[in-house]
């Protein structure tokens, strides 16, 4: 076909007709997400986040869910309308009432699981729910590659003619001195990526016999090459890699790295791709696979099979180590439907659906529902809190203050200590304060990254650093006192020590004659009963200190002392704003 023919006009309309005819309302969504999108970029109020987020969120989803609705009914029996009919109303509503209650819902690790468990799913369902019939996967991965193809044909031409148009555009403000938004762009983005790209895309989504392609696709040229030089290497190395590891490990007679599940997990991705790439070639009945491929699809999953005890002994530390937290739940989840895919595959091969199936359903049961992890880690975590508060004298259902935390963290043992806080500096980062609200007050709360900052977790980092414990700071954020800080630490009366680094920009140039002071804003980081205190420089002070370490900057406000190490300033050629950057040590006193 000449490219006269595929450019005719009747034939371009007859092709988005059919579109239309077969995917109704996925054209339908793809239009919303356009409109929605377009309205979001010109208008220029944006109180309602909430509003904002379903806009784009749920067409942009239910367009999804209705091609994959639409691809499943097909495989219906005739005379089976009003069961599509009716499965596709009950699939939309509850699908609008998840996206508004996701939309409306504070955000939350809950929300989070809910959200990409059940988008995975949906995006999986568009390749499993139409060959559930099938007596093979063959069918299933022609499809899917079909499927890649029109999608990769779909973006492509759409960012194409976004860019054509984009100049084009341009053209005329650079050529008439048209004055043109630049929002004109992002539309012409909006409608090629929203609309135009997608309804390609369905275009060609293959229907009838080519839905349902029987005859497995060989590996030759480029496939071959790209399974015997690069996959089955790497592969080959990871396995190596980890049995020597296992060797190792079983020699010296210690535990494996708690790292090593996730060398461990990515073995796993590289066998589902060897073997999803090699599985066709089974059923080709002119040619029998070649030996290694025969090998490697027999025998791979056995040989990983022992090395997800690795996975699991690694998970174990880390939960011993350092305790529960939601993706470590998530990991063990992962290391056991690793197990059963391994164990699937060593004992037959001739249906595959079921492995991104189960994955989809895994984490459905895992994400959604009053099961979730996010929920089962707080509840737990929240339980271990208050054991342990209870067994080291905390009255229960009385927070504690600032000062009654810090004086049970110096009471009780340094590990526990760090165990308690870790845990509760988790629930309060990964949660919220209410969270533990029940254990500690809200001027606690600064407490925990205190004494974080100081031991080193892996919860959290803080560059606030409790002065009893400045030599031997080991935390995520190790810091290196320079002259004459380093002589005297922190200065006697003064508690804590922050150190300061930021860049403050003002409305205008400063002018380094002039007498007009400079007053900056620094942040204390929740350290003590002090929030932000304020600092004035004048100019001469700065002229004076191009400072070296021979000569610091000593200034103080209220119970506060900052030691500068380096102050300047920088205004632009444009003289339109001027820039301080300041860098030195605040020490805080806490008000008694």
């Amino acid at each position: 076909m000449n490219l006269l023919a595929i450019l005719n006009p009747r034939r371009i309309v007859a092709a988005i007709g059919k579109v239309i005819h077969r995917f109704p309302l996925c054209v339908a969504f793809c239009l919303a997400y356009t409109v929605c999108s377009i309205y979001q970029v010109h208008n220029s109020d944006y109180s309602d986040s909430n509003l904002n987020f379903f806009m784009i969120y749920y067409p942009s989803t239910a367009a999804i869910l209705s091609m994959t609705l639409r691809l499943w009914s097909e495989e219906l029996r005739p005379g089976s309308r009003w069961l599509s009919y009716g499965v596709q109303l009950v699939a939309h509503g509850l699908w609008l009432w998840l996206a508004i209650y996701t939309s409306w819902s504070p955000m939350s690790p809950t929300m989070i699981g809910v959200v990409l468990a059940s988008n995975t799913a949906l995006v999986l369902s568009v390749l499993l729910l139409s060959f559930f019939r099938e007596s093979n996967d063959v069918p299933l991965w022609n499809f899917a590659r079909k499927m890649e193809t029109a999608v990769a044909i779909g973006w492509l031409i759409a960012v194409v003619l976004a860019a054509a148009l984009c100049l084009l555009v341009l053209s005329f403000n650079m050529l008439f001195g048209c004055e043109i938004s630049n929002k004109a762009y992002v539309d012409i983005l909006m409608i090629c990526s929203g609309f135009i790209g997608p309804l390609l895309m369905m275009q060609l989504v293959p229907e009838g016999e080519a839905k349902h392609d029987r005859e497995p696709l060989r590996l030759t040229g480029f496939g071959r090459g790209v399974v015997n030089f690069m996959l089955l290497p790497v592969t080959g190395v990871y396995v190596v890699t980890l049995y020597a590891y296992a060797i190792k490990i079983i020699a010296q007679w210690q535990l494996p790295n708690g790292w090593v599940s996730y060398l461990v997990a990515a073995l796993v991705a590289l066998m589902l791709l060897v073997e999803g790439s090699l599985y066709p070639s089974q059923f080709v009945k002119a040619q029998k696979p070649v030996k290694l491929h025969r090998i490697v699809m027999r025998w791979l999953p056995v040989v990983v099979l022992p090395l997800l005890l690795l996975m699991t002994v690694g998970i174990g530390r880390r939960l011993s180590d350092y305790g529960i937290t939601i993706h470590r739940l998530y990991l063990v989840v992962f290391n056991v439907w690793c197990y059963l895919v391994c164990i699937g595959l060593a004992i037959g091969r001739r249906r595959v659906w079921w492995i991104p199936a189960s994955f989809a359903v895994v984490l459905l049961l895992v994400s959604v529902g009053p099961q979730n992890i996010s929920r089962v880690t707080r509840i737990v975590l929240q339980r271990q809190v208050g054991e342990m508060l209870n067994h080291y004298g905390a009255v229960p259902g009385k927070p504690l203050n600032y000062a009654q935390y810090g004086q049970l963290l110096e009471r009780i043992p340094k590990s526990e200590a760090v165990q308690l806080n870790g845990k509760l500096a988790y629930l309060n980062n990964m949660y919220s304060q209410e969270q533990v609200s029940q254990f500690l007050q809200q001027s606690a709360s600064s407490r925990l990254y205190e004494f974080s900052a100081a031991y080193g977790e892996e919860y959290v980092d803080s560059t606030v650093v409790d002065k009893k414990n400045v030599n031997t700071y080991k935390g995520p954020k190790s810091i290196s006192f320079k002259s004459p800080i380093e002589a005297q630490l922190v200065p006697k009366g003064y508690d804590y020590v922050v150190h300061v680094d930021q860049n403050v920009t003002f409305s205008k140039p400063i002018d380094l004659r002039s007498k007009h002071p400079i007053t900056i804003s620094l942040s204390t980081e929740g350290a003590g009963d002090v929030d932000s205190v304020k600092y004035t420089f004048t100019p001469a002070q700065i002229n004076a200190t191009n400072l070296s370490e021979s000569r610091t900057l000593t200034l103080r406000s209220g119970n506060t002392l900052l030691q500068v190490v380096n102050l300047s300033v920088d205004n632009p050629n444009s003289l339109q704003y001027g820039v301080v950057a300041l860098e030195g040590y605040l020490f805080i006193k806490v008000k008694s």
